[in-house]
This record gives C-alpha cells, sequence and structure tokens, in this order.
C-alpha cells in the first residue's frame, strides 16, 4: 500500500523525563499505521487504526494540545524521509566515499586516495563520538541524521536561534527556567537520545563547550541536507558532480622545504600544538573557490599566505565547496570575537591548535591533524581596539586583529567574503611528523 501522508511528532520535555516521539503514515487503503516510543530507543510500540485522514487529522490534533499545570504537547518536526528527489537517491545509491574517490582528482596517486577514503570516515565517527552517538551517520547515504531522521532546512535555521539564545545562557552561567525553555524548544527541534534520567541543564549544557558541539551537530546536519536536497526535478541523469576538486601529494622537496619553514618560523611554546610536525602536504584546487578569488581576492592589495585550522571531520565539507562562513550570528556559540567571517593567522601554531580541538575544548586533542596554508586577500584592512561584533569596519575589506594591540595574543585575520579566499595547500600534522 501506498503512504499518501507521513505525520512525525515529538514531545520533549526535560522537566518531566519526557522524550518521546509518534509517527503515523496514511496509507491509500485509508489504514493509519502508528508507532510511538522514546527517541533514540530501538523498541517501540506500534498498531493500525481504521479512519483515514479523518482519523490521523483529530490524533495528530489531539496529540499537539498543551496539556493543564503546564503539559506541553506535541510537536510537528519537518523530516526529510522518503520521497527524495531523484539527484538524492543518486547519492544516497552511491556512497559517499565512492563519490569522493570517484570525483576529487589525485592524478592517481594511492596516498592521496587514502587520505580521502580517511576523511570520509574521520568526518563521520568524529560527529557521532562527539555527539555520543545522538547524530549517527548512515554510509550508504553519507548523511548525518538524528535518531528521527534527517531534519529540514527549517528546523536547522531555527535551531540556530534557539542555540544562540541557549549559548546566551550558558555563557553567563545562567540555568534559570529560560534555558530549559530553550532546550525543550531545540530538543524538538533537532531530537536527540538524551537517556531515561531526568535532564540537567547544569550537566547538559555544563560550559560553552557543550553549545559549540551542538553547533558542529548542526553543521554536519546543514551539510548532509545540502546533500540530499540537490536537484529538484525527477529525472534521469547520471551520477551528479558533487566535487570539483583536485588534490595532488606535493612530492617536490623545494616546495616542501619552503612550507616546512614558513610553519617552523611562527611554531609558539605556549600552544597546545606546538610538539606537531608537517607529515605531508596536498595541493588543494576548488574549481569553483579559485574562480570566485579571481573575479574578487585577486584583483586586492595585501594577499596574504596565512594558516586556517579545522577539525578533520570538516575537511571534506571543505574539499567539496570551501571554507563557508556560518550562519550563526552569536558570537559565544562559534568562538568568533571579531563578527561572523573566514579566520586565518599568520602564526601556525595558533591556527593549528583549532585543527587540534585544544582552543575550543569540543573533545580530547587530535594529534594526526590539518591545516590549511591559503590565499586570503586582506585589501584595506582595519585594526581594531578590541573583540567587536559590528564588523567589518565601514571603508574596509577586512579586519587584522594585531597581538597586544586588538585584545588578542596572537594575530588574526578576518575577511567578510568567501571569494577573498583561495585554498592552495592542505597540510597533515603528526608528532615528529610521522
Amino acid at each position: 500500500m501506498a503512504v499518501i501522508e507521513k505525520v512525525h511528532l515529538v514531545k520533549s520535555d526535560p522537566v518531566k523525563n519526557n522524550n518521546k516521539f509518534w509517527i503515523a503514515e496514511l496509507h491509500d487503503d485509508d489504514m493509519v499505521h502508528c508507532s510511538w516510543g522514546r527517541v533514540g530507543a530501538t523498541n517501540f510500540q506500534s498498531n493500525v487504526k481504521a479512519g483515514g485522514k479523518k482519523f490521523l487529522d483529530s490524533k495528530v490534533k489531539s496529540k499537539m494540545r498543551d496539556g493543564r499545570n503546564g503539559e506541553i504537547g506535541y510537536r510537528k518536526v519537518d523530516i526529510i524521509d522518503g520521497g527524495l528527489t531523484t539527484s538524492s537517491n543518486n547519492i544516497k545509491n552511491s556512497s559517499l566515499e565512492q563519490l569522493a574517490t570517484n570525483q576529487i582528482e589525485t592524478g592517481g596517486n594511492k596516498t592521496a586516495l587514502n587520505l580521502i577514503k580517511y576523511l570520509v570516515k574521520v568526518n563521520a565517527h568524529q560527529i557521532s563520538s562527539m555527539t555520543g552517538g545522538q547524530i549517527t551517520f548512515d554510509y550508504s547515504a553519507g548523511l548525518f541524521q538524528t535518531p528521527m531522521g534527517l531534519v529540514s532546512q527549517a528546523s536547522i535555521d531555527e535551531a540556530r536561534i534557539k542555540l544562540t539564545g541557549i549559548g546566551n545562557f550558558v555563557a553567563n552561567n545562567d540555568y534559570r527556567n529560560g534555558l530549559m525553555d530553550l532546550t525543550r524548544d531545540y530538543l524538538m527541534l533537532v531530537p536527540q537520545n538524551f537517556g531515561r534520567q531526568r535532564l540537567e541543564l547544569s550537566s547538559f549544557w555544563g560550559d560553552i563547550s557543550a553549545v559549540q558541539k551542538q553547533d558542529a551537530i548542526l553543521d554536519g546536519l546543514q551539510a548532509s541536507l545540502t546533500q540530499s536536497s540537490k536537484g529538484d526535478k525527477k529525472v534521469n541523469f547520471k551520477e551528479e558532480q558533487v566535487f570539483q576538486t583536485k588534490m595532488e601529494l606535493v612530492e617536490d622537496p623545494q616546495v616542501v622545504a619552503k612550507i616546512k619553514k614558513l610553519y617552523n618560523s611562527t611554531r609558539k611554546k605556549m600552544h597546545t600544538s606546538y610538539g606537531l610536525d608537517v607529515k605531508k602536504i596536498y595541493t588543494v584546487d576548488i574549481n569553483t573557490v579559485s574562480s570566485a578569488f579571481q573575479k574578487d581576492g585577486a584583483k586586492m592589495d595585501n594577499i596574504w599566505d596565512l594558516w586556517h585550522g579545522s577539525r578533520a571531520s570538516n575537511l571534506l565539507s571543505i574539499l567539496k565547496g570551501g571554507l563557508i562562513i556560518p550562519p550563526s550570528n552569536a558570537s559565544n556559540v562559534t568562538g568568533r570575537m571579531f563578527s561572523n567571517g573566514i579566520y586565518a593567522s599568520d602564526q601556525s601554531t595558533k591556527a593549528l591548535n583549532y585543527a587540534q580541538g585544544s582552543t575550543w575544548g569540543n573533545g580530547p586533542t587530535d594529534n594526526n591533524c590539518f591545516m590549511l596554508l591559503i590565499k586570503m586577500a586582506m585589501g584595506n584592512y582595519h585594526i581594531p581596539s578590541g573583540p567587536s561584533q559590528n564588523l567589518p569596519y565601514r571603508g574596509s575589506n577586512s579586519t587584522f586583529a594585531k597581538a597586544h594591540k586588538s585584545g588578542v595574543f596572537n594575530n588574526e585575520m578576518i575577511v567578510y567574503k568567501t571569494s577573498q579566499i583561495d585554498l592552495r595547500y592542505l597540510v597533515e600534522f603528526s608528532p615528529n611528523g610521522k
């Protein structure tokens, strides 16, 4: 029997230890198939009811009604489930690893090919580990999903707004009722299995790193949603071109020596990543990124070679579309002191700390990590006297946060347009470079 309509409801009320789902499918024989249970649980109950659309609408209305004494009802959650476009089905039927290895040009080098396979796996593993398995990765589909499935763009956008408010509470060590309301709303937008014990806000949001982990979850879900929703027309065509990237192992000893010298010249013992050395270097050329840079950034003054550190779990997304400027506008969520932009530094181990995970405290440090060496077009830059969310400064193309002058201990360079960035090299680091 064909499914005519499907409804996903969630009731996440940490105060009353409620974290339940109710899913109903209306079939073309007018039977309604219902299932319910605790979010993330492997066992659930189900039944089949007659009554068709009328029964379904009545049941949904009843479930969503708030009760007395402040008890909340269920809320609808937008789940991308079934009915995917032909484009997304093509991606689903071809694993993410297959797409990446087929489409990222490596010049036939096995080392570069193995790196791509590694990045696919670490992308999945780190997000899953970071969330305690709350967000899982479907290897066949190449998608991150909540226990309820892949959430919609509207849910991700609203969740980011809620997370901004949550970040403000947590940054101020404020765990009053307002935070509980935001947490409840957030968990109904992005369903998660937080166990069977009553959720304690001071534990769930222990510090700002917990907020940053949720921000990483939203990034992973956003990337998966973008991947799953490409294309609107149901037509037959070949495998979609997801990557337009060349990545080759650098074997020229002069280039290797030059990049190692650039890294070593600004290493600082104060940084946790100081003990890491260059292991391998890869060229990176993303067609869309380099084209945009040639049209904009390449025409500016002050084009600098700078370092940008990023966790390995983010690299596959970067190889797909370059660096992005996250939409969140809360500095305490994203760790951005000079408004939302793309950050880099001329001080190598400062940037490498972000790749190692030792700057935000979001999980254990990673001693096998990566950093990008980029071209950043600064143009007419502004030097601020301290952190500010009102940037870029009027008439400037970028911000140069100078050490000991702009309220920071290390230089930070920020641009606010992706077209001012060109990716040049991906550098792999490990202890003693081995």
